[in-house]
């Protein structure tokens, strides 16, 4: 079983979800989603509103897997949402 967060990480969490219409920043999909650390909590980033994002599990993953393979930095990740939104209005 893992670790219980917090109370105020799950309340940050919350307040991010309301912050985001309970909507994936990227896709706007409105199941699934949970609230993704900018700067990753194993490199200092905190448990608030300013640090976290409402994503949808598919994009959350994805953002994961480009912090692991180098291809995204925590500091760029809200410009690539913000392309990534981008793109998906167009289409």
């Amino acid at each position: 079983m893992g670790k219980k967060r917090p109370m105020e990480a799950r309340e940050a969490a919350d307040d991010t979800k309301e912050r985001d219409c309970h909507e994936c920043q990227i896709c706007d999909k409105r199941n699934k989603i949970t609230a993704h650390h900018i700067v990753p909590r194993s490199k200092g980033g905190a448990d608030s509103v300013e640090n976290l994002i409402t994503l949808c599990t598919p994009c959350h993953t994805d953002i994961h897997r480009r912090y692991d393979d180098g291809t995204l930095l925590p500091v760029d990740c809200l410009r690539f949402i913000d392309q990534q939104r981008m793109r998906r209005k167009k289409k």
